[in-house]
């Protein structure tokens, strides 16, 4: 299966913890404890194209997950893409592979040919923030917010 990895980076200051390996955990292949992976995360970026970015993810323990993406065009519009599908992790990697997308406010099937998936590794990740890492080597992180948290307005 070809992977393509969506490019996200940026930088805010925070205070990082170690990350924690979970020797004893339901799955032996996992060094995560998937709670930590599960809930409401927002990020923010610049794209591939220079323009900023933020997102919302959404996981729920069954491997389900929702992501939506505010992207600011060059004439102040705000584009808005949502996708949802299956995410996982094994080792140090988290993976997104979308199902769905949101077109004119209805969701449609993602053929297979269409689909893009992502695979990141985990450098650090605490009950609140989790560092990755793309297969670009870019690195970028999410941060968790509560679950009536909406994407804010971009800044001027």
């Amino acid at each position: 299966m070809l992977f393509v990895t969506l490019i996200f980076s940026f930088a805010c200051a925070h205070k990082e913890k170690e990350l924690k390996v979970v020797e004893s955990w339901a799955n032996a292949d996992s060094y995560f404890e998937w709670s930590k992976l599960l809930g409401r995360w927002y990020g923010e970026d610049v794209n591939s194209e220079g323009r900023p970015i933020q997102w919302i993810i959404e996981r729920t323990a069954d491997g389900e997950y929702e992501v939506t993406y505010h992207t600011l065009l060059a004439d102040k519009r705000v584009v808005v893409t949502a996708y949802s599908g299956h995410w996982g992790a094994q080792g140090f990697n988290y993976f997104t592979s979308p199902r769905k997308v949101l077109r004119d406010g209805k969701w449609a099937r993602i053929s297979n040919e269409d689909r893009l998936d992502a695979v990141y590794m985990i450098r650090r990740m605490t009950g609140e923030r989790i560092d990755l890492l793309t297969q670009q080597n870019t690195e970028f992180f999410v941060v968790r917010v509560d679950k009536d948290f909406q994407i804010p307005e971009f800044k001027n």
